[in-house]
C-alpha cells in the first residue's frame, strides 16, 4: 500500500505540471471537421497568445474554409492557430510546410477572386516538415516544385524564342 501512495504521490505532480498548458480546443471548425484533437496550447507558433486573438485570425479564412479549395487548408490552419497540446508532449508541434504549399497552391484561385492575401505570417518557408508531417505532402511538394521549374523553363523558352524571331 505504502508503494502505490509513494507511487501516486510521484506520478499526480508530474501529470498536474504536464496538462496545465492544455487548454480545451474551442474552435468547432477545428474540432469538430478534423476530430484528432480536444487540446491546444497559446502561445502558438504564429505568436498569438489567446484564444480570441487566433479565433479572430482564423475567421479571415473561413470564405476559403467553405470553399473547399484545398483538403490541406483546414488542418494546415487548425496547425498555425490551434496546435494540438498533448499533456505528454513538451512542445508544440509546428504545421507542415507542405500542407502550406498545398493550400496556397490550391486556393490561390481564388485569392484575386476573393481579394485575399496570404498573410505574412503563414509565409511557408516559415515552416518545415517533421517527422509528424504526412509522406504524400512530401510527394506533392515535389511535383509542385516540378510544375513550377518546368513552368519557368517554359517561360523563360518563349521568352527566348521572342527576342529570336522580333
Amino acid at each position: 500500500m505504502v508503494t502505490i501512495q509513494g507511487f501516486l504521490t510521484f506520478v499526480i505532480p508530474i501529470l498536474t505540471s504536464a496538462t496545465d498548458h492544455c487548454i480545451p480546443l474551442r474552435n468547432d471548425k477545428c474540432s469538430q471537421e478534423l476530430g484528432s484533437y480536444n487540446f491546444t496550447t497559446f502561445p502558438n507558433v504564429l505568436g498569438l497568445s489567446d484564444y480570441t486573438s487566433a479565433n479572430l485570425e482564423f475567421q479571415k479564412f473561413q470564405t476559403l474554409i467553405e470553399s473547399s479549395c484545398s483538403p490541406s487548408l483546414l488542418p494546415f490552419l487548425c496547425s498555425a492557430y490551434f496546435p494540438k497540446c498533448d499533456p505528454q508532449m513538451t512542445s508544440v508541434l509546428p504545421p507542415c510546410a507542405t500542407e502550406c504549399v498545398k493550400s496556397m497552391a490550391e486556393c490561390s484561385f481564388l485569392f484575386s477572386f476573393y481579394g485575399f492575401q496570404w498573410p505574412a505570417s503563414l509565409s511557408c518557408d516559415k515552416f518545415d516538415d517533421g517527422r509528424h508531417c504526412p509522406r504524400e505532402y512530401k510527394k506533392y511538394l515535389l511535383r509542385v516544385y516540378d510544375r513550377t521549374m518546368q513552368t519557368s523553363m517554359d517561360d523563360s523558352m518563349l521568352k527566348f524564342n521572342n527576342t529570336l524571331y522580333k
